[in-house]
């Protein structure tokens, strides 16, 4: 591994471009339609669960945290595993 800088060949600038635009076409119709699918499905991802699960009401609000944040702590569905702090 060396420490100095390697040349790095760019992606195709109208390509690139073109998969950006698609993707805030998307984002853009969800917002207006205000229907959000999580692009892992019904199983979820790591960005998705523990908003959802807050939603649900399974995690109990703690308070305000650094920068003025709602903190809330996640019911383990678990016994054995420990709470998350968000």
């Amino acid at each position: 591994m060396s420490d100095e800088p390697q040349e790095k060949e760019l992606p195709d600038l109208v390509e690139s471009h073109d998969k950006i635009l698609a993707i805030a076409k998307k984002i853009k119709t969800a917002r207006k339609l205000n229907v959000f699918k999580c692009p892992e499905g019904e199983k979820g991802c790591f960005a998705c669960k523990p908003i959802e699960s807050i939603l649900k009401g399974e995690a109990e609000f703690v308070g305000l945290g650094g920068y003025n944040r709602d903190v809330y702590i996640l019911n383990s569905r678990d016994e054995a595993s420990d709470s998350v702090i968000l």
